[in-house]
């Protein structure tokens, strides 16, 4: 008998498609994850510096007692703007004061800066106008910091005249009133010392007051804002409102020999402008 060979028995099995993946130094058509990581990553800067201007908003006009329109926000540094002032004066003095000017110097297209002085009156029980502050503002496209009111120079020195009187007259209770404040804040942690020290700044300078860019602050534009010019708003601040006045304490502190202030260049000014920085103004 034959033997029958054995049958090889083998099992079934399942064919599986399979794909091959092939790696290769070629970049993928398809936009990676990540590929947009750095717009992401800004968005989220934004997000953060928005998150602190808005926490110091809230803190400022909390401590101040103040609406968001008497607030201003630069580098997430608070100030109390023309708005913000007028509020407080009318909080401490309701409508027994009044601020007046005087034009010193109105700027033109030849003269590009502005000089004007503001006085405040507070009235006393008997009806009477009492002098309570004083103060001179000035303003050249050099020393503003928004392009869109470089071209309002008289504007721009009579709010800085009335912010620097206001401020001079009422400041000191507003920071010690926000003080207070921040003292009940701080006992409840709502607000760190950090940030309370950066809120009571808020008072001491306002928004108007915030100087040009760096760029501009270090170029001078000679058509915009000579040295010359610059050094009549030095001499004015001190109280020499004459050209005679003028030309004898150029000639004190540089001992020239001039008989008129039109004789004055560019170099003497900045010589002179030196000298004055030397002896800062008296309160």
């Amino acid at each position: 008998m034959k033997k029958e060979k054995a049958k090889k028995v083998t099992s079934k099995k399942t064919k599986v498609k399979s794909e091959m993946v092939v790696h290769t130094s070629q970049p993928a058509k398809k936009e990676m994850i990540w590929s947009n990581a750095s717009e992401i990553m800004a968005s989220g800067r934004e997000d953060i510096k928005t998150a602190v201007a808005n926490q110091m908003m809230n803190l400022a006009t909390a401590v101040f007692k103040l609406p968001p329109q008497g607030i201003t926000i630069l580098a997430n540094q608070p100030y109390i703007n023309k708005v913000g002032w007028k509020i407080k004066m009318r909080e401490y003095h309701a409508d027994k004061y009044r601020i007046k000017t005087e034009w010193k110097h109105f700027a033109d297209p030849n003269e590009q800066y502005a000089i004007v002085e503001a006085i405040i009156e507070v009235k006393d029980a008997k009806g009477n106008w009492d002098e309570a502050a004083r103060a001179v503002g000035e303003a050249t496209k050099t020393n503003i910091k928004l392009a869109a009111v470089k071209e309002t120079l008289n504007m721009m020195a009579e709010t800085r005249a009335k912010n620097r009187a206001m401020s001079d007259f009422i400041g000191a209770r507003a920071i010690e009133d926000a003080v207070k404040t921040l003292g009940v804040m701080r006992n409840k942690n709502e607000v760190s010392d950090e940030q309370a020290h950066v809120i009571t700044e808020a008072a001491k300078v306002t928004a108007e007051e915030m100087p040009g860019d760096k760029q501009e602050t270090t170029t001078v534009n000679t058509n915009a804002f000579s040295f010359i010019a610059k050094l009549k708003i030095e001499l004015f601040k001190r109280g020499i409102e004459t050209a005679r006045g003028a030309v004898e304490y150029v000639n004190k502190v540089t001992d020239a020999q001039l008989s008129s202030f039109e004789e004055v260049d560019e170099t003497l000014a900045k010589v002179v402008l030196v000298e004055i920085a030397k002896k800062p103004i008296k309160k």
